[in-house]
């Protein structure tokens, strides 16, 4: 599958620096405001995922992200915005940008440098952080179905 957006270009205001990951239902952006330097996460719906499913799809995708934004908890990204690309068409759902990577990048560095897997203390710090969120998603309805 070919890259959606290349770095460099614009998506509506803002410029792509860089493909950060990809989904099942599409890809993640790191996407930056040429006039203030701010960073945003962009996740892009693929066009292939309307396809299969054109009614539903893009509700579907655009109505998970209303609900997000309602919610607001300190582990949990924030979205800013959602919608549909006028240019391109694209669905997208503009987020808050957290670097430093994944739970699994942290897991497979670790792994890397044979230090092994997580401490006991450490690990259940951060099951206790991701079921926080977890919950505070779900008091708002919000069911995650793609936990790692």
């Amino acid at each position: 599958m070919r890259e959606m957006l290349r770095p460099g270009e614009m998506f509506g205001d803002l410029r792509v620096v860089s493909e950060l990951g990809r989904g099942g239902m599409g890809a993640v952006y790191l996407v930056e405001d040429p006039e203030t330097c701010e960073r945003y996460a962009a996740k892009i719906l693929f066009p292939e995922a309307e396809l299969k499913d054109h009614d539903n799809a893009v509700a579907r995708f655009i109505r998970e992200a209303e609900v997000a934004m309602a919610v607001d908890h300190p582990n949990l990204v924030k979205v800013y915005d959602v919608g549909r690309d006028p240019e391109t068409s694209l669905g997208y759902i503009l987020m808050e940008y957290v670097p430093g990577g994944s739970l699994h990048d942290r897991l497979m560095e670790r792994l890397v440098k044979n230090k092994g897997p997580f401490p006991v203390k450490e690990a259940l710090s951060i099951v206790r952080v991701i079921a926080g969120a977890l919950a505070a998603a779900e008091e708002h309805g919000i069911v995650h179905r793609d936990i790692k």
